[in-house]
């Protein structure tokens, strides 16, 4: 009976453990940031090299997208990313003039970064790099361990949403237009 008992104990035990160290592995690579967050200011190199700074973008709602062209899933958003972008831009959202996206590659090789944002047909302006991929400042300031994440900032740069997917961002979009 001792024997048929441990047979179930060690594999629950082991489980469990294992599930446990899978969720704090998880949670380590979400963006440390909560709703109602204010994003401090980033400033980074264009692909032609001029410096983009968040804080510039002005009486807009921001997406801040982590990103790179090495990962399947942040280039296959690209195309719903680029509806959202023309859908909202010039779109009046609440006391808002539209909406931005603010997107952070974490490219090693800047190259294929700029090759990639004609390539994947990127129609929004502010695109940075930053070549020291997840050991850059910006990304181990927001704990971005996985790509591609991002926030959603109101016009005051706070934050509204986190890690949404284009459908999502859509419709919240619409929510606060029609606020």
């Amino acid at each position: 009976m001792k024997k048929s008992a441990l047979g179930y104990i060690i594999p629950a035990v082991l489980i469990i453990a294992a599930v446990s160290g899978y969720l704090i592995y998880k949670s380590s690579l979400e963006i440390n940031l909560s709703n109602g967050d204010k994003l401090d200011n980033i400033s980074l190199k264009g692909p032609n090299g001029e410096v983009f700074s968040l804080h510039d973008i002005h009486n807009k709602y921001i997406l801040v997208h982590f990103w790179a062209s090495w990962c399947g899933p942040c280039v296959a958003e690209v195309p719903e990313l680029n509806k959202v972008y023309q859908l909202f831009r010039s779109q009046k959202i609440g006391n808002s003039d539209g909406f931005e996206i603010y997107a952070v590659s974490l490219n090693f090789d800047e190259t294929r970064w700029k090759n990639s944002l004609n390539g994947l047909g990127v129609q929004w302006p502010l695109n940075v790099n930053d070549t020291q991929a997840f050991k850059s400042e910006v990304a181990r300031k927001y704990n971005v361990g996985s790509i591609p994440a991002n926030v959603l900032l109101n016009p005051e740069y706070e934050i509204v949403g986190k890690n949404l997917s284009p459908d999502q961002i859509k419709d919240m979009l619409n929510r606060f237009t029609n606020q």
